[in-house]
C-alpha cells in the first residue's frame, strides 16, 4: 500500500543514491528571500510636560493691604485688566500735593517772567539799574528748576498710585491670585499669576547630531498628547549644549487656540533624524550560525536552464534591526552579498557550499512519495 507523507522544506532530503531499496525521498526544498535594501531612520522619543509659552508672577513694586479683587482665579484677561488694588491714600495725597506744587511753580515762573521784561524795559529807558534785571534773570532760572522738580514729584506720585493698581502684564489666564481682601502685600510680593494658554511650549533635548540635522531643516518632530497630534512650530534651538546632559535645547510650540490641552499634561515628542544610507538587509530566519559566527546562504544558478540552485556560504555581521529586516554587510570583500540576491529563508540545517536544492514557493508543502516494501519471498 502507498503512502504520501506532507513534510516541510525543512525535512526534504535527496536519497535517491544512498541504496536505500524501495524509498525515494525529494531533492533538498528550500525556501527564498531577496536581500533587500533598507534605511536605518533614527528616532528618539521623549516624555515631557507642556508648559506656557509664557508665565508671569506679578508683584507689588509698593506694599500696600489689597483692596479689591477684580477678576477670578481661571479669567481670561487681556493686557492691562486691572487684577488687584491695593490701598493708595498716601499715593493720592501726594498726587495731589504734586499738581499744587506744579501749579504754584508754574504761576511764579510766569509772575517773574513778567516782572524781568518789564524791568528790561525799564532798564532800556534808563529808569531801572542793570542789577534788578540780572536779579530778576537769577531767579528765572530758580523757579524753572522749582517747576521742574515739581513736575517730577507730580510723576513720582502718579506712579506710585498706578502701582496701586496692579494689572495684567500680556493677554492670557489667571491662573493663581496669591491674595484676599485686607491682606497686606509686601513690597516684591507676588499678587497673581498670569500664564499664556493660548500657545503651550516643550522644552525637547537634542544630540548633537539632531542639533546638525535640525540646522539643515532635515529633522522632523511629531507632538501627540492623549493618542493625537498637534500642530506645532520650533521656536528656537540653544546653540549651547547642556554641561550636564551634553544635548541641546529646542523649544517647541504647540497651538492651543481649541484650549483642548492644559498645561502640565504629559506629551510624548518623537524626533526624526534623516535616513541613512539603505544597507542589505533580509528576514531574521535567513540568519545562520556557525557557533558564534552569523551567515547566510546565497542561492546561485546551478545550471543554465536547470531548477536547481546551488548554495553558497556568505559570513556576514549583523549591523541590527531595521524594522522587520536584520541589516548585515558581508565579512569579506572576497564573497560581498549584492541587493536583489536570493538567500535560503527556510531549509535544511545542514546545507553548505556547493549544495543544490530546488526553491518552492512561500507556504507549499512537499509531497513525499514513499513506494511499498514486499516482504514476500524474503529471507
Amino acid at each position: 500500500m502507498a503512502m504520501c507523507a506532507a513534510v516541510s522544506a525543512a525535512a526534504c532530503t535527496d536519497l535517491s543514491d544512498a541504496n536505500i531499496g524501495g524509498r525515494r525521498v525529494l531533492d533538498p526544498h528550500v525556501r527564498a528571500a531577496v536581500v533587500s535594501g533598507a534605511s536605518e531612520r533614527p528616532e528618539s522619543r521623549h516624555r515631557l510636560l507642556l508648559e506656557p509659552k509664557r508665565e508671569a508672577s506679578v508683584a507689588a513694586r509698593f506694599g500696600g493691604a489689597v483692596e479689591a479683587r477684580h477678576v477670578p482665579e481661571q479669567a481670561e484677561v487681556a493686557a492691562g485688566d486691572l487684577l488687584v488694588t491695593l490701598a493708595a491714600a498716601d499715593a493720592k495725597g501726594a498726587v495731589r500735593t504734586a499738581k499744587g506744587a506744579v501749579s504754584s511753580a508754574k504761576e511764579q515762573l510766569a509772575d517773574n517772567a513778567r516782572v524781568l521784561a518789564r524791568s528790561k524795559r525799564l532798564e532800556a529807558s534808563g529808569a531801572e539799574s542793570s542789577r534788578e534785571v540780572e536779579r530778576l534773570g537769577s531767579s528765572a532760572v530758580a523757579l524753572a528748576a522749582a517747576l521742574e522738580q515739581a513736575r517730577g514729584s507730580l510723576t513720582q506720585a502718579r506712579d506710585r498710585l498706578e502701582a496701586s493698581m496692579i494689572r495684567a502684564p500680556f493677554d492670557g489666564t489667571v491662573t493663581d491670585l496669591r491674595v484676599e481682601v485686607g491682606e497686606y502685600a509686601p513690597v516684591g510680593g507676588p499678587v497673581a499669576v498670569v500664564a499664556e494658554l493660548s500657545t503651550l511650549a516643550l522644552e525637547v533635548p537634542l544630540s548633537e547630531r539632531e542639533a546638525v540635522a535640525q540646522n539643515r531643516g532635515d529633522l522632523e518632530f511629531r507632538v501627540e498628547v492623549r493618542g493625537d497630534r498637534f500642530t506645532h512650530e520650533v521656536e528656537w534651538v540653544s546653540s549651547r549644549a547642556e554641561p550636564q546632559t551634553a544635548t541641546f535645547t529646542a523649544r517647541i510650540l504647540v497651538d492651543n487656540t481649541s484650549r483642548s490641552l492644559r498645561a502640565g499634561e504629559t506629551a510624548v515628542v518623537r524626533v526624526k533624524s534623516p535616513a541613512a544610507p539603505e544597507v542589505p538587509a533580509v528576514p531574521p530566519e535567513a540568519l545562520r550560525w556557525d557557533g558564534a559566527t552569523p551567515y547566510v546562504l546565497r542561492l546561485e544558478r546551478a545550471g543554465e536552464g536547470e531548477s536547481k540552485r546551488a548554495v553558497t556560504r556568505v559570513e556576514v555581521q549583523v549591523m541590527g534591526d531595521l524594522g522587520r529586516l536584520v541589516a548585515v554587510r558581508a565579512a569579506s570583500d572576497s564573497n560581498p552579498l549584492a541587493l536583489g540576491e536570493e538567500v535560503v529563508s527556510a531549509g535544511p540545517d545542514t546545507l553548505s557550499t556547493g549544495d543544490q536544492v530546488v526553491v518552492v514557493a512561500q507556504g507549499v508543502e512537499v509531497a513525499v512519495a514513499a513506494e511499498p516494501t514486499s516482504t514476500e519471498g524474503t529471507q
